[in-house]
């Protein structure tokens, strides 16, 4: 797409077609997930912390994910959604940490393994934050260059990246997907095989991230989760009636989803 748009030497098409790239699979996911209210889950995908700095930094990033978005929504049609993944494999390789996650809780299927999963990797990134650093820095994932600077010297990148260390404030935003799907799916008891899968994939893509969030750029590894994690906290209040309140609800849990969104782009940067 760069190679094409350069020899046209036209850069506003070319940031319109990535633009196009990254809503339009969005709202064809919601709309298909959701057809009746898909207005309050496309609003809450474009309010999440991720969302701007995928549309306007991390381009290839912003339109693989959205590809990966749009796979979910076809939880019948595995050919399409295969397709898709490759699609968005082909936009940017790190999806390849999702896809796989995505598989391994085909095979896997007991939601409750991966909530432990989760806490553990709290345990063991407190305890060991640096060895699982090491160790994921030597997989090499065939980017070793861009692996060397997530991994290298913090303090030469701390500028890139607000604050290095144990990021509790990402955590906490983390765990409001969390404490929301553990609510419906063992205190609601709610049995929607795709929303149990896709919290399963959330958790374990998220778990991931944990155990790294020390390194310079680990809010890149932590927007491997945090794309979907709107879909994850909205999903069950627009499938299932719980509450006469229930817009409400959602209002106030999109509200508090945007203003950590709101104090981190205003407030802090």
């Amino acid at each position: 797409l760069m190679r094409f748009f350069a020899h046209l030497n036209m850069p506003k098409l070319f940031f319109f077609v990535i633009a196009t790239l990254y809503i339009v699979p969005l709202y064809i996911a919601v709309k298909r997930l959701f057809p009746h209210y898909y207005f309050f889950a496309f609003l809450i995908l474009t309010v999440s912390f991720s969302f701007w700095p995928y549309g306007t930094n991390g381009l290839r990033n912003g339109v693989a994910t959205s590809f990966m978005i749009l796979a979910f929504s076809y939880p019948k049609n595995k050919w399409m959604m295969y397709s898709l993944f490759v699609l968005a494999f082909s936009f940017h390789s790190s999806m390849l940490v999702v896809i796989a996650a995505f598989f391994l809780t085909m095979i896997l299927k007991n939601p409750k393994m991966y909530f432990a999963i989760w806490g553990i990797s709290i345990f063991l990134s407190v305890t060991m934050g640096s060895f699982w650093e090491s160790v994921i820095g030597k997989l090499g994932f065939g980017q070793e260059d861009k692996l060397k600077i997530y991994f290298g010297d913090k303090e030469t990148y701390v500028d890139s990246f607000s604050a290095v260390g144990f990021r509790w404030d990402f955590l906490a935003y983390s765990s409001f997907a969390v404490i929301i799907a553990y609510y419906f799916i063992f205190i609601k008891k709610i049995k929607d095989r795709h929303y149990n899968q896709l919290t399963s994939v959330y958790l374990l893509v998220n778990a991931f991230w944990i155990l790294v969030i020390r390194a310079s750029f680990s809010n890149r590894f932590a927007y491997l989760s945090w794309f979907f994690m709107g879909l994850i906290m909205i999903y069950p209040y627009l499938k299932y009636l719980y509450w006469r309140n229930q817009f409400s609800i959602i209002g106030m849990i999109t509200l508090a989803y945007y203003s950590f969104t709101y104090y981190m782009f205003v407030v802090v940067y």
